[in-house]
């Protein structure tokens, strides 16, 4: 209570409404950073330039300098982060969140929604960055109350008093946090529209005028939830990773305008911005209200967070006379933002960052070419991703050597979380690839209940448009994949390896051992076939597998690549 009560700023709870005035103030904030402290090369067009330029982009260190400039230059800012601050990189594996606090700490932090991901480790996730965060960890439509370790430790939101006006900051949550995170049971998701309807109502009952949903739940279900409430004035969103505002002429696709206007049911306007992800950008937003609570004017000013020294393709600096007109167009671009590092924050990120560069360094492999990676196969990589199904081999390899005659392994796209360049494979390299640190579960399954595993998989993919992560990637068994044809066949021609390498048509009748990540398991990114089954968890983790499948192979090689992901 103590700390809510330092936070909000008030002298109670909740803050009090106090005498009505207009009031304005900077919004700026931060979506899905995922553990990511440094700057990562990023294509950019610049004009004049024929090909795209390597730019490195996002750092929390200068998107603290921007954040204390801004509170220099403004008397009234507000700072947000909409979940998914950790998950994604060494720093969140070897410090568990304690890092990511510290930074956000020494930011001024005002207010984080939960995400899906700080639950990724159960419990335990979420608590080591709870005991860390100086700021509050919210979510209006969870109910913790039956965790002893959570229970009173997430409010449904918080009040902040902005030149005496109070401001309602209320936290939202995907409900499908089960599906996509590894919460304990004790969880409980509420409906993300209806508990935000109710807590607005409570507010404005107490003449809380000023309302932001700060939510993780996706840029077209915030659009949703902004046609569905009344009282709200701005979404502050997370969790689909979204690019907002008008980035098109260098070589960006956002996905709409910032803010992006949605009208509410009683007819007044809702902003909704995201920014991003991975420290690549600071959402900046201007607002003025007038006494009654209305939005009457705005400006929205999203910013890339930009630096040098800048790279070629090769990772090679650039020639000199390119090096200095890209400097130009980024300094002339009020888009783009070139700041120096925060000292304190910067310190701070060393100071980890030293720990992670001990480890993370280290060579374990090497990939001759590019093995690339796509969640769903399109025209542009038919056959799929290259290094999805070698983690799957990973997989089936662990297990088998430790005495699982294992057939088939199945590893979800969205488990993957990048491609691999040419070069040298580091264990950090291999982190960043599998953040997650699953454990690997078997299951004994027909092959009839194999190919309706790979139709809801694709159902949800193709009919309901959702799970885009489900999209199995496989080791062991292939298949073709129809996207046109209907619900139930899509999958066809499904082939088992045996014992000696060859490919036999799998039998619908016959029984097949299939190890799953714990994620997919649990009913991840759709699969919720796996939830009338029972398995066994081996404790192995996907991401150790990894790491001894590319120590033990030295050099990756893209997988034999039949064209069974192609549709017939």
């Amino acid at each position: 209570m103590l700390l809510l009560l330092i936070l909000t700023g008030s002298p109670g709870w909740a803050g009090s409404a106090g005498t009505p005035k207009p009031v304005s103030f900077v919004l700026l904030h931060v979506n899905d950073t995922h553990s990511r402290f440094t700057p990562r090369p990023y294509a950019l067009q610049f004009p004049g330039l024929e090909t795209p330029m390597p730019v490195p982009v996002g750092s929390v260190s200068k998107i603290a300098a921007l954040v204390r400039q801004t509170r220099e230059h403004s008397p009234h800012v507000l700072f947000l982060h909409a979940g998914d601050m950790v998950q994604g990189s060494l720093y969140y594996t070897l410090f568990h969140g304690q890092a990511e606090a510290h930074v956000f700490n020494a930011m001024g932090l005002d207010a984080m929604a939960a995400g899906n991901h700080e639950f990724d480790r159960g419990t335990g996730g979420i608590l080591s960055l709870l005991d860390h965060a100086q700021f509050p960890v919210m979510s209006a439509n969870m109910d913790v109350s039956d965790d002893p370790d959570l229970a009173g430790r997430i409010p449904p939101y918080i009040i902040k008093q902005v030149d005496g006006v109070p401001v309602a900051v209320i936290g939202l949550l995907t409900r499908d946090l089960h599906r996509t995170s590894s919460p304990p049971d004790t969880l409980r998701m509420g409906p993300v529209i209806q508990t935000a309807q109710e807590t607005i109502n409570r507010l404005t009952a107490r003449e809380i005028r000023i309302i932001i949903l700060l939510s993780h739940i996706g840029y077209e279900k915030d659009r949703l939830l902004a046609r569905s409430v009344t009282g709200a004035d701005i979404i502050v969103g997370g969790h689909s990773h979204t690019l907002l505002g008008n980035f098109q002429d260098l070589g960006l696709t956002p996905e709409g305008s910032y803010p992006t206007m949605v009208t509410a049911p009683d007819g007044t306007d809702v902003l909704v911005v995201h920014a991003w992800k991975h420290t690549r950008l600071l959402g900046r937003l201007s607002v003025d209200f007038d006494a009654s609570g209305k939005i009457v004017s705005h400006q929205g000013s999203p910013c890339l967070i930009a630096g040098i020294p800048l790279l070629d393709k090769e990772e090679q600096p650039l020639d000199p006379r390119t090096q200095e007109r890209v400097r130009l167009a980024i300094e002339r671009d009020t888009r783009i933002a070139l700041p120096e590092p925060d000292p304190a924050v910067a310190a701070i990120a060393e100071m980890y960052a030293a720990q992670v560069a001990e480890q993370g360094h280290i060579v374990v492999g090497r990939a001759e070419q590019p093995l690339p990676h796509i969640r769903v196969p399109d025209p542009t990589i038919p056959q799929g991703s290259a290094i999805a199904p070698l983690v799957a081999e990973s997989l089936k390899r662990k297990v088998n050597r430790n005495g699982f005659d294992v057939d088939i392994a199945i590893q979800n796209a969205g488990g993957v979380r990048t491609g691999l360049r040419a070069g040298d494979i580091t264990i950090e390299t291999i982190y960043t690839l599998l953040p997650f640190e699953n454990t690997l579960v078997i299951f004994q399954m027909t092959g009839q209940q194999i190919n309706a595993l790979l139709e809801d998989a694709s159902g949800a993919i193709f009919d309901g448009q959702q799970f885009f992560g489900g999209f199995p990637y496989t080791s062991g068994l292939r298949f073709r994949i129809d996207p046109a044809a209907g619900k139930g066949n899509r999958i066809s021609e499904c082939r088992v390896m045996d014992a000696s390498r060859n490919w036999h048509p799998m039998n619908s009748h016959a029984t097949y051992r299939v190890v799953v990540n714990s994620f997919l398991a649990g009913g991840g990114d759709g699969y919720t076939a796996f939830d009338s089954l029972e398995g066994h968890d081996t404790g192995f983790i996907d991401t150790q597998a990894f790491l001894e499948y590319v120590s033990a192979q030295k050099t990756l090689d893209p997988p034999d690549r039949d064209p069974f992901f192609q549709t017939p």
